[in-house]
């Protein structure tokens, strides 16, 4: 007789971290969406392909209600960065490219300028590492850089992530010419070695 698959882990709709709330999109957050993305064009046009999606508010609120039904359907979970004092959006992140199978997650992130160097994304993606641990089963998690994009490897490399490779002309650049990949890893062995002081960079906690 056949054995039946393990459930699929659900991916929690809200998770919290020191300073910060991280959910999927809903339609209402279409302005604001619109308006940190145009914010911060200068500074995401280099690394992100869809900065120039968000021409007016009617798009960014399709851009919500297509990321939440990816969410919903399990295909791809997206989410905004929230303050949590305030509820103003900072943000994105998410994970991308998942393989139940293993399974393994690739984060993703930006940040509008104004927030940049206060440590928010260091702080969610540690918090997205432990979810993905804990709570998803992971075996391995991912980061991808572009290696110009110096600011990004050092998040990686703060939530202890291992340099793996750099893929050669690895990925299209946003300006549509090949580009260098670089790849980070975190595996489960790691998480293990370093689950306290993940946890203590997603919480605002000393690691013991």
């Amino acid at each position: 007789m056949a054995t039946e698959p393990p459930p699929t882990p659900v991916v929690p709709s809200r998770i919290e971290t020191a300073r910060c709330v991280l959910r999927p999109y809903e339609l209402e957050d279409g302005p604001a969406l619109h308006a940190a993305a145009n914010a911060s064009l200068a500074e995401l046009r280099p690394w992100l392909p869809w900065t120039d999606w968000h021409p007016d508010v009617a798009a960014s609120i399709e851009t919500c209600r297509r990321l939440r039904a990816a969410f919903e359907a399990r295909t791809d979970f997206t989410m905004g960065i929230f303050d949590r004092a305030d509820g103003r959006l900072l943000g994105g992140t998410g994970l991308h490219r998942v393989k139940w199978e293993l399974p393994s997650f690739e984060i993703g992130y930006w940040l509008r300028t104004d927030v940049v160097g206060r440590g928010i994304v260091t702080e969610t993606t540690a918090a997205l590492v432990r979810t993905c641990f804990e709570a998803l089963g992971a075996v391995r998690v991912e980061l991808v850089t572009d290696p110009r994009n110096e600011r990004s490897g050092k998040v990686a490399e703060r939530v202890g992530f291992r340099l793996e490779g750099t893929h050669r002309n690895g990925m299209l650049g946003t300006d549509r010419r090949p580009a260098d990949r670089r790849v980070y890893g975190l595996t489960r062995d790691d998480w293990d070695q370093a689950r306290a002081r993940i946890v203590a960079l997603a919480t605002g906690a000393r690691a013991t």
